[in-house]
């Protein structure tokens, strides 16, 4: 059984995904922690620039995370004429993501430095997402 699949429980459970995109969901969810967690953890310098550019940094990086399953999930069932548009569509968001963090950049007024901790978020949760893969395969 693939590490990402479970079976149907009576506790009202749904089963999860399998394969890479079940691993794209579960680092979607640990996203969502690590940017609470940050969020919280940037409240303690009672600095609102540094408050500010970690959730900003933290939804921007969410967001990102969002539009990679949605797209994942367009990919893995679509057809291969499809899967073209979709491509194309996963290039030119990273244009667009290199357009809202220079705009960001330029014109907020944050700490950069707390806006690199939040849009951080989503390589700290694929990290914590592959960890746990290898610890489920190797069980």
């Amino acid at each position: 059984m693939d590490a990402y699949q479970t079976d149907q429980q009576g506790d009202g459970r749904r089963s999860v995904e399998a394969g890479p995109l079940g691993f794209l969901i579960d680092s979607e969810r640990i996203a969502f922690v690590v940017a609470a967690l940050l969020l919280v953890a940037s409240g303690f310098f009672r600095d609102w620039s540094i408050t500010t550019g970690v959730a900003v940094g933290a939804v921007v990086s969410l967001f990102n995370m969002r539009v990679l399953v949605f797209l994942a999930r367009k990919l893995e069932r679509g057809n291969v004429s499809r899967q073209t548009l979709w491509i194309s569509v996963f290039l030119i968001k990273f244009a667009l993501l290199l357009l809202a963090i220079f705009l960001i950049l330029r014109y907020m007024q944050l700490a950069p430095l707390a806006f690199l901790c939040g849009i951080s978020v989503t390589p700290v949760a694929i990290f914590i997402g592959s960890q746990r893969l290898m610890d489920r395969e190797r069980s």
